[in-house]
């Protein structure tokens, strides 16, 4: 399968494995969506999963851990605050996975990701990925 395709089918499915949940909201499976391609991204050109299961384990620890929902699920948190306001913008009760911020951080960083390999990986991956 082309690495393209295959990309889209692992974020489509990604996003699926995420999407049960009963607080899910529509920028919410966008951001599941662009989560999938950034988690992907660097396997494409690294052909290694630590990266990308160290970022997605980062992602949700460090949520969990500020006082966001994660993925609408609530957990433990050394900072507790209630949401005054549920909405686009803070992510309701999905978490900032929900937020339009969200949207903006994910596409921001895929953009730097493709840019790093795209520039730099060929030159990094002789030293440091073999």
């Amino acid at each position: 399968m082309n690495k393209n395709m295959a990309l889209l089918v692992s974020a489509i499915i990604f996003t699926t494995m995420h999407a049960l949940n009963q607080n899910i909201t529509f920028i919410g499976l966008v951001n599941l969506f662009l989560a999938g391609i950034l988690l992907g991204l660097p396997y494409i050109y690294t052909k290694n999963l630590w990266f990308p299961i160290s970022l997605h384990f980062s992602w949700n620890f460090f949520q969990s851990l500020l006082g966001f929902n994660v993925s609408g699920k609530n957990s433990y948190s050394i900072v507790n605050f209630d949401l005054v306001e549920k909405n686009n913008f803070n992510g309701g009760d999905f978490g900032f996975e929900g937020s339009v911020l969200s949207v903006l951080s994910l596409t921001v960083l895929i953009i730097l990701t493709m840019y790093y390999f795209n520039r730099y990986g060929n030159e990094n991956k002789k030293t440091i990925f073999n």
